[in-house]
């Protein structure tokens, strides 16, 4: 472009920034720029990170736990204590990102810059969501504690009957030394 005229930018301020013809310095135009705040941005996109990481273990949680009502329920114990072991491990992942996140707590929602609209609402939604997940997973708990509670009453009623029956036959042998096992008809 032969005749265009050059142009300089020149920041006034960390905000205003001029726009000038190059050759006489003449001001064309001012405006002010909206700087973006790398580390709010930044702060930002860890916050939806760890949001995101947690709806994952939380799904991963509420899979386990709708098998554990299923093993629960079929009185399976070995397969019990192999799923309580993967679940702890996925416990503590969560208490990780739980503890990365209690900085943001503390935090106002309104002050952070999001990069956009739409990333601020999927990181609330997978928020909502989790909070969902959680309270399906407490649900889940209840009951497989519940079903445990009742097995182990089953158990020891099981356990009482087989001791009342074991002190029944112990009774019965202690009595059995002094009485013939047979009966002797022939005898005169």
């Amino acid at each position: 472009m032969a005749g265009a005229p050059r142009l300089a930018f020149q920041i006034v301020t960390p905000n205003v920034v001029t726009l000038r013809a190059a050759g006489n310095g003449v001001p064309i135009c001012s405006f002010v720029a909206e700087r973006s705040n790398g580390m709010n941005d930044d702060r930002t996109i860890q916050l939806s990170r760890l949001v995101t990481q947690r709806l994952r273990v939380l799904e991963e949680l509420l899979d386990m736990g709708r098998r554990q009502r299923e093993v629960v329920a079929a009185g399976d114990t070995e397969r019990l204590m192999t799923l309580l072991v993967a679940k702890h491990k996925l416990l503590r992942q969560l208490q990780v990102i739980e503890r990365s996140l209690d900085p943001f707590r503390e935090e106002d929602p309104e002050s952070r810059r999001w990069r956009s609209p739409q990333d601020r609402a999927a990181c609330r939604a997978a928020m909502e969501r989790s909070t969902q997940i959680l309270r399906q997973i407490e649900e889940l708990d209840r009951h497989a504690e519940s079903e445990l509670v009742k097995q182990r009453a089953a158990t020891e009623q099981q356990l009482q009957g087989l001791d009342q029956a074991h002190q029944a036959r112990a009774a019965y042998l202690d009595v059995g030394g002094s009485v013939p096992s047979r009966l002797d008809l022939d005898a005169g």
